[in-house]
């Protein structure tokens, strides 16, 4: 009875599970910079998320199903995520958790490229492979 209630369980919260993409950067940048007192500051490292204007520019909000848009980088909380828009609207979060304002007909822009600065204190990844940043709202 054990294991047909934990089967039930478990097929119920993957069928109500909305398939969510990752994405991962191009590169990992370690020479850090700083941007002053705002976001993102200083950081030692970043990750740009981008695709080329060949294979879409960047990740499109999936309007269809969702009205707010959310980003997350889970690997380090001792980062800051930035999201910059096709038609130039940019926004910061100083967390590793960032929202993409919706208004009354959907996002600013069709599509959105991301860049996760670490900071002082975070782990950089070595590889691309160790960023994934979860774009629960995007489409694929």
């Amino acid at each position: 009875m054990k294991k047909l209630l934990l089967f039930a369980i478990a097929s119920l919260a993957a069928v109500s599970l909305h398939a969510q993409t990752v994405a991962y950067p191009n590169g990992i940048n370690t020479n850090g910079g700083n941007f002053g007192n705002g976001c993102p500051g200083k950081f030692i490292a970043s990750a740009v998320y981008a695709r080329t204007i060949a294979n879409g520019w960047g990740w499109a909000p999936d309007t269809n199903h969702f009205s707010s848009f959310h980003m997350s980088f889970t690997n380090d909380t001792h980062v800051q995520l930035q999201y910059g828009g096709k038609f130039g609207d940019t926004g910061c979060q100083t967390t590793n958790y960032v929202t993409i304002p919706s208004g009354t007909n959907g996002p600013y822009s069709p599509k959105y490229r991301f860049t996760v600065y670490f900071l002082a204190g975070a782990t950089v990844p070595t590889s691309t492979n160790q960023c994934p940043l979860l774009l629960p709202e995007m489409l694929p």
